[in-house]
């Protein structure tokens, strides 16, 4: 029998004085299923300790499919989603129980970033289609709200669709001075981020993931490299997939097996423009099999930079458009400068042209397999993919380019 999905709606009791909460009013107003998926309620404190402990206590025992977190932003004009929760407890006022962090670590020596694992995209356009205000925020603030947020972040890894949601204040909170929201906008506003969540329940969807493809010789290993160091997040390099390479089975990985088990590198070198493309064809289906494996396993929670082989229609389903940045060089430098680089692989290539019988006619040969897999064909499959696309550009400083792609991706709002 299937396991019915739990979605896990958390909302705070009033503080600061106030008499309401709008969390509270939202939480009473959600049906308890909601497209066959069953509605999870808990009305949290607002004090930093007892609060974590509740809430992971609940989440533990219920075991939710997701996990969306309500908190109040007073002040703001706009629904909040939060893409990034920081380790650190910074009270203006007490928590109801009168603790008063400044400055204090919510997990000891732990990541200061945790990122959330919701669809931002498809809810601000889902909320903005409904005339609904709405914002993508990378400040939770340092309250409460942050507090389980990261709290739960470390908890899940992310593993789940979590994230936290900031409502404005509603008529009702008293504070007319401020900005402020009616009720039953921010109770539709959360139905349809409920609304956002339930088709990725069982979708496999890389939120926090940013991939890099294209041709040789644009910068592609170089800007995931870059992007991860400035990030702190997990960087998956060219070809990160090879780690595998050992364990793999023949019958269900023969291309990619083909080079693991050659005897005769020569063999390698000798095959026509058609058969290499084709071998290159298939090599990258078998590497998109195992970095879909791979992905899997990663935490959700952090950012990871992919320089990938990734098909483009699979990664228009498995991830956000402005997630996916096209890299492109002329698909003549790379035939041109193929032996140039001073790698092992390329010059032991070299090397195998080189000792035969005729190695003219052999690097010719090789030559026409490498045209044969940078053809102009492939270069406008990926100009027209409907990603993003940046082009080498020989006269831009590499930190010049990485700017960017930080651009297109859209993380220059984030601060490291």
């Amino acid at each position: 029998m299937e396991k019915e999905k739990k979605i896990l709606i958390t909302a705070f009791l009033p503080f600061g004085g106030d008499n309401i909460n709008p969390t509270e009013l939202i939480l009473n107003e959600l049906d308890n299923e909601i497209k066959g998926v069953k509605i999870e309620k808990l009305l949290l404190p607002v004090e930093f300790l007892k609060s974590i402990e509740e809430l992971k206590n609940y989440y533990d025992m219920i075991k939710p499919d997701a996990l969306i977190m309500l908190g109040l932003a007073g002040g703001r004009r706009e629904i909040s989603v939060e893409r990034v929760a920081r380790n650190v407890r910074n009270a203006r006022i007490p928590d109801n129980s009168g603790y008063q962090p400044v400055n204090e670590e919510i997990i000891k020596d732990n990541d200061y970033y945790l990122y959330n694992t919701l669809p931002n995209e498809m809810i601000t356009e889902i909320l903005e289609k409904e005339n609904i205000p709405v914002k993508i925020s990378n400040d939770a603030g340092m309250y409460v709200c942050n507090n389980i947020f990261y709290a739960m972040l470390e908890h899940n890894k992310g593993n789940i669709p979590t994230g936290f949601i900031h409502v404005p204040y509603i008529k009702e909170s008293g504070h007319l001075d401020k900005p402020y929201m009616a009720l039953l906008d921010e109770v539709k506003a959360i139905n349809l981020i409920i609304d956002a969540v339930i088709p990725n329940l069982d979708k496999y969807y890389l939120f926090n993931s940013y991939f890099i493809i294209g041709n040789a010789y644009a910068g592609k290993s170089t800007m995931i490299k870059m992007l991860a160091d400035e990030y702190k997040g997990i960087w998956c390099e060219e070809n990160y997939h090879d780690k595998l390479l050992e364990t793999l089975d023949k019958e269900k990985y023969p291309n990619l097996c083909y080079t693991r088990d050659l005897v005769d590198f020569h063999d390698f070198i000798r095959r026509s423009p058609l058969e290499y493309e084709r071998w290159i064809n298939d090599v990258s289906k078998e590497c998109e099999d195992l970095e879909l494996k791979i992905l899997k396993e990663v935490p959700k929670n952090k950012l990871c930079f992919v320089d990938t082989n990734i098909s483009i229609d699979t990664l228009k389903k498995i991830t956000p458009l402005s997630h996916v940045l096209v890299m492109l060089a002329d698909p003549s430098i790379s035939v041109d400068l193929f032996f140039n680089r001073p790698d092992k692989e390329k010059q032991y290539l070299y090397k195998l042209i080189m000792e035969e019988k005729d190695p003219d006619l052999a690097l010719l040969n090789f030559r026409k397999c490498l045209e044969q897999i940078n053809s102009k064909e492939r270069y406008n499959e990926f100009m027209n993919s409907g990603f993003n696309v940046l082009l080498r550009d020989d006269n831009r400083k590499v930190e010049e380019t990485l700017e960017i792609v930080k651009d297109y991706f859209k993380l220059k709002e984030i601060t490291k």
